[in-house]
């Protein structure tokens, strides 16, 4: 016993020194799904997990095309962005509200469809701050040339002041940081002051890819949105997305993903 506690200890501080030696790594241990899996099920109990439904129970005969896509990782895979494309069509007029800009992809591709939009993301003072490379400046919403239907603004979601756009959207699309601190503070704050009373939000990230969770997106959803609305969130199977809606979804109607419900047709463009 006593030589377990002391291979335990042993253990322990060199992984203190690791640590100390390489701050990074500390992102990965707060980072770990198996973790935060642990942590939601203590928190929310068994099965914490939101119901997968298909996104035909949302829009009708889901069938959209995308206008733009790159091929970068870390982006949104080509059944995320008809998703947010298909809700924001069924809105006539509609308003539309993301946290996250990068690249431009999903506001872009919305803008088609959306009669106003708005987009968020860091200002080059908070990439310096938080030591991001200047590439990841330089890449903040290159695709939105020429869309004169997108405002773009810059800051960081856990100051910036919701309340100040004076309105309310019709699809809300929260892309921004996915650590558990952020996704609870956006989350709260849009449902505070950015939604009526028929809105739509999607998180993006909800899972790593379709059929594999991430939980720390998970754990800040659950803690950040009224405990009322709790019942009202899915996941869209096929796609990385989790959603809000206040419709009534039987869950008798989810339906197997087939392969052939998540083929694409891609063509390139220089």
């Amino acid at each position: 016993m006593k030589n377990d506690i002391v291979g335990k200890t042993s253990k322990l501080i060199r992984a203190l020194v690791e640590i100390i030696r390489n701050p990074w790594l500390l992102n990965l241990v707060l980072s770990d799904n198996s973790l935060w899996l642990k942590y939601v099920l203590r928190k929310f109990g068994p099965n914490p997990e939101f119901p997968v439904i298909h996104p035909d129970d949302v829009i009708p005969d889901f069938n959209h095309t995308i206008d733009v896509l790159t091929s970068f990782d870390g982006g949104c895979i080509p059944a995320d962005l008809a998703l947010l494309k298909a809700l924001c069509q069924n809105f006539p007029g509609c308003s539309y509200f993301e946290i996250g800009t990068w690249r431009g992809e999903s506001v872009k591709n919305v803008s088609g469809v959306a009669a106003v939009c708005y987009t968020l993301d860091l200002t080059k003072e908070d990439i310096s701050r938080r030591k991001l490379p200047e590439s990841y400046h330089q890449t903040i919403g290159n695709l939105l040339e020429g869309t004169g239907n997108i405002t773009h603004i810059r800051g960081d979601s856990m100051k910036f002041d919701f309340s100040s756009l004076k309105r309310k959207f019709d699809v809300v699309f929260i892309d921004g940081d996915h650590r558990h601190e952020y996704v609870r503070n956006d989350t709260a704050k849009v449902f505070r002051h950015l939604v009526h009373d028929k809105s739509v939000v999607v998180w993006h990230d909800y899972a790593f890819s379709p059929g594999k969770l991430r939980y720390e997106v998970l754990a800040g959803i659950l803690e950040g949105i009224p405990e009322k609305y709790k019942t009202c969130l899915y996941q869209i199977s096929g796609t990385k997305c989790a959603l809000f809606t206040r419709e009534k979804i039987d869950p008798d109607t989810f339906r197997t993903t087939a392969i052939h419900e998540n083929l694409f047709r891609v063509t390139r463009e220089s």
